[in-house]
């Protein structure tokens, strides 16, 4: 994720993996991040009513963007769940200052995202 308006989290970059059970779209995603934010736990599930921890509130028909919507509607809450941690503003402003460095060095993002880089806004050429 990346391109957040919202303080703290403005101009962070935040890689997370959304995994999908075998019996996707009738059953929804496990959501984490994989890299800190100062606002959930690296590598830990999230529980949000879009996710596997609620079964029962999932909707087949919403797309995975719906899914990163979400997520990224909850980044800017106070609120409190499974997988959220309370760091202040300033931390977490500092981590979305460092948090481009720190992508750009992440062995995943290497291995996935690297030749697309030209195409990311803020890492590469402009679109």
């Amino acid at each position: 994720m990346f391109g957040l308006e919202d303080y703290p989290y403005k101009n962070g970059f935040y890689m997370g993996k959304l995994k999908f059970p075998t019996d996707y779209p009738w059953k929804p995603p496990s959501i984490m991040l994989i890299t800190d934010s100062g606002r959930f736990e690296s590598n830990s599930r999230i529980c949000l009513s879009i996710s596997d921890y609620h079964p029962e509130s999932w909707n087949p028909v919403w797309p995975v963007r719906s899914i990163i919507i979400g997520l990224i509607s909850f980044f800017v809450t106070k609120d409190h769940t499974v997988g959220s941690i309370n760091r202040d503003d300033k931390e977490r402003e500092r981590i979305a200052q460092e948090s481009k460095k720190v992508i750009l060095s992440h062995p995943k993002y290497k291995a996935i995202f690297k030749p697309y880089e030209d195409n990311i806004p803020g890492l590469g050429k402009p679109i």
